[in-house]
């Protein structure tokens, strides 16, 4: 099983929630290295599985649960708590609760049909809302929206400053806001609680 991220499928041209049949149909042209890496990552599993190797690719979509202090997901949780998150970037996510993704992984693995994808998904919720709910579970004020123009010119100049680790944290950070989309369930489990 190759474990990938929703960073690298592309949003659905109609505008419906992926379902994980999209793809690049050449290397994203943004450049951002975490979608370089798992748009390379997707396309060498598929490729194989195309070839006879029995792949099967499962993409959680952005997970939060326990121990997960990490760069992106639980940083939100952290950073609010903290009264430390200056704002946020509009959008769209689908969250799944870390567990429940695992659940959907071992499910993946025993149920999956090679070459094929399988989205691990929770609930699609705005970035207003995800952070509506984050501020009340840390009992922290709900940031503020910020434009992305103005997120992007913020993290240049934290680029110029800050130390090269959390200079690519800022522009990992960054680089779902650029996606924006909702993800729905592929049929292995559709109709079927897959944990």
């Amino acid at each position: 099983m190759y474990v990938g991220a929703a960073i690298a499928l592309p949003r659905s041209s109609d505008g419906k929630p992926s379902d994980g049949s999209q793809s690049y149909p050449e290397r994203p042209h943004n450049q951002n290295a975490y979608l370089q890496v798992k748009w390379a990552q997707d396309t060498l599993a598929r490729q194989k599985a195309a070839e006879g190797m029995p792949v099967v690719v499962g993409i959680p979509s952005m997970t939060f649960g326990e121990y997960d202090p990490g760069n992106s997901t639980g940083s939100f949780v952290i950073e609010m708590a903290n009264r430390t998150l200056p704002g946020y970037v509009a959008g769209k996510r689908n969250v799944v609760y870390a567990g429940d993704a695992g659940r959907g992984l071992v499910r993946v693995c025993e149920d999956g049909h090679p070459g094929e994808r399988y989205l691990i998904c929770g609930e699609n919720l705005t970035m207003q809302q995800l952070m509506a709910k984050i501020a009340t579970v840390t009992g922290a004020p709900e940031p503020k929206e910020i434009p992305l123009a103005a997120a992007k010119l913020v993290s240049e100049q934290v680029v110029k400053v800050r130390s090269h680790r959390a200079r690519l944290m800022m522009r990992e950070r960054l680089a779902p806001a650029f996606k924006r989309k909702w993800l729905d369930r592929v049929p292995l489990l559709k109709g079927k609680k897959p944990w």
